[in-house]
């Protein structure tokens, strides 16, 4: 009789808990201060990446042929897309960047996430990266926006968007109805 009450002593508190109203927390989507979480749901992609707050300067999210341009302020452009097959390894696609112009690139980061070069043109450099992110079964790229000329960035510059990049993330479900 005692094994009996000393089973059901231990074994209800348990079925209380497992069986309570309590339902798990979803964790908190951490935004680091200065920045804001952009969805780009709208545009087409359902992704959620931090960005620079108002204080950097006006957002605007737009679609573009090349991906989703996120551009805030005049020093942060980037192009969020998801990757093909030779754009899904960056060591991969490091032999595409070195090619892309007659520039020379000095490589400053790689890896399979991540490339990160400079142009030197003589009395200014230029920085530009491209980050990697596995969301899911699906292979998407962050990089700077290249593609417009009036775009010279800085190493500051790039870390910045590269802090972006790597807070790339899926948006969670809405949470079942009860």
């Amino acid at each position: 009789m005692k094994q009996i009450i000393f089973f059901a002593a231990c074994f209800i508190p348990l079925l209380w808990t497992a069986c309570g109203g309590d339902k798990p927390k979803e964790a908190a989507d951490t935004v680091p201060k200065g920045m804001v979480a952009k969805e780009l749901k709208p545009q087409g992609l359902p992704l959620k990446i931090n960005i620079p707050d108002s204080t950097f300067g006006l957002a605007v999210i737009s679609e573009t042929p090349e991906g989703v341009e996120v551009k805030v302020g005049a020093l942060y452009d980037i192009i969020v897309n998801s990757a093909s097959a030779e754009e899904s390894d960056a060591m991969k696609y490091k032999p595409i960047v070195a090619a892309s112009d007659e520039l020379p690139k000095k490589f400053t980061d790689s890896s399979a996430t991540d490339l990160r070069w400079e142009i030197n043109l003589g009395d200014r450099t230029l920085c530009h990266f491209y980050h990697i992110v596995k969301i899911d079964n699906t292979t998407y790229y962050v990089r700077d926006n290249m593609n417009n000329t009036d775009n010279e960035f800085k190493k500051e510059n790039i870390d910045k968007m590269l802090i972006s990049a790597k807070s790339l993330r899926a948006i969670p479900p809405p949470a079942p109805k009860s």
